[in-house]
């Protein structure tokens, strides 16, 4: 065999491989967060009191079928002190008024009919150093009311369900404290008036109730809080 024959059969073919681009459509957005986005950058008014262009109230709410129901995430957040004499008179932390104090929220009222809670979640953070001498606080849940202070710890003592956090703890480490509470066979309520009904519950109607075993230091931040409420939208035909 010659040394050229050799030669080109020790050369292997090559294999031709062929590059193909695979695109990938991103995923599709929350029609309720575009529809959202859509009417708070054409706001006319300001951020206190929108007023929405009506033919775009109009295109937006065309991407809702009636009686579907679509999901969305209402967020607030706030604060607790104790008060000039180291009192904190139990507090409410309505989930109406706080689901309505959304920045989202006018333009939902805008968008749907109906609307009604799934879920609640409240993290807690503390406001003190951990060397200082503060109560342990309690959180309780009230579903059917909505805004009503609790008249004293022991009224909040006896909600169920409730749960306990000592604020000088939550520092370091995670530092916060989350509590959820799921609202089952609620109502729908509706959304253009006060969006909640005590008999049955319907809405977003419920609070948390917050305590102190114990007075503590003057003006002190006791904990900043955010909310989380899950809620589902829905329009009639």
């Amino acid at each position: 065999m010659s040394k050229k024959l050799i030669r080109e059969s020790a050369v292997l073919p090559k294999e031709k491989v062929e590059s193909k681009l695979v695109l990938r459509a991103p995923p599709p957005l929350c029609p309720v967060t575009t529809a959202v986005h859509l009417l708070m950058n054409n706001n006319e008014g300001d951020a206190k009191v929108p007023m929405f262009n009506a033919d775009m109230v109009g295109v937006a709410r065309s991407l809702f079928s009636a009686y579907k129901e679509y999901s969305f995430r209402l967020h607030n957040f706030g604060t607790q002190a104790f008060n000039g004499s180291g009192v904190f008179a139990p507090v409410a932390l309505g989930w109406a008024s706080l689901g309505t104090g959304a920045v989202e929220w006018s333009a939902l009222q805008s968008l749907f009919d109906l609307v009604k809670l799934t879920k609640v979640t409240l993290r807690l953070n503390s406001g003190v150093a951990s060397s200082t001498a503060m109560p342990m606080c309690i959180v309780g849940v009230e579903s059917d009311i909505n805004g009503v202070n609790p008249a004293s710890f022991s009224v909040v003592l006896r909600n169920t369900p409730n749960w306990h956090f000592h604020p000088a703890l939550m520092t370091g480490g995670s530092g916060h404290k989350v509590i959820s509470f799921s609202t089952h066979k609620r109502e729908f309520a509706i959304t253009s008036s006060t969006p909640y009904a005590s008999s049955p519950p319907a809405g977003l109607i419920g609070q948390f109730n917050v305590a102190t075993t114990a007075n503590g230091p003057a003006s002190a931040l006791l904990f900043t809080y955010v909310i989380h409420l899950d809620v589902t939208f829905t329009n009639r035909a």
